[in-house]
């Protein structure tokens, strides 16, 4: 096989890809709760604790890391006019499981000051098109958080 390339990257390559794509997953999660929470308005210091605790305890990152993706978003949301575009080329690599789990992670983040505004569920309406959720997929993830959180 010498001389013949495997059509992988080599090394550093493929670290720095699977890196690259793990921080827009990231991304792409921290700006879906972040939409979310501040669909009725306002970002309340319980929906903040409850998406810095879901990042760390999903993502397995640290707290300092998630507020830290927030962050990141909070900022590119300012500068980015085509975050839209690039959260949903993010979406199309998730699989359907991942989709759920995100979008579970999402009511949660609504269910967090106990008030679900109309702008939540119209943030809820928009990020579950972004993740490209089916209607199936959007109303078993959210039978199945009901019944964990019943």
């Amino acid at each position: 096989m010498r001389g013949q390339s495997s059509g992988y990257p080599a090394g550093d390559q493929r670290d720095s890809a699977q890196q690259a794509d793990v921080a827009a997953r990231r991304f792409l999660v921290a700006a879906l709760l972040l939409f979310v929470a501040k669909g009725d308005g306002n970002i309340s210091d319980v929906e903040s604790a409850r998406m810095i605790d879901l990042l760390a305890s999903r993502l397995k990152i640290s707290y300092a890391e998630s507020l830290d993706s927030l962050t990141r978003v909070l900022n590119a949301l300012q500068d980015d006019g085509d975050i839209a575009r690039r959260l949903r080329d993010t979406a199309i690599k998730l699989t359907s499981r991942q989709k759920r789990e995100v979008f579970a992670m999402m009511l949660d983040v609504a269910a967090a000051d106990e008030v679900r505004d109309e702008g939540e569920t119209e943030a809820i309406d928009m990020a579950s098109r972004i993740l490209g959720m089916s209607p199936g997929e959007i109303s078993a993830a959210t039978r199945d958080f009901a019944q964990a959180a019943g």
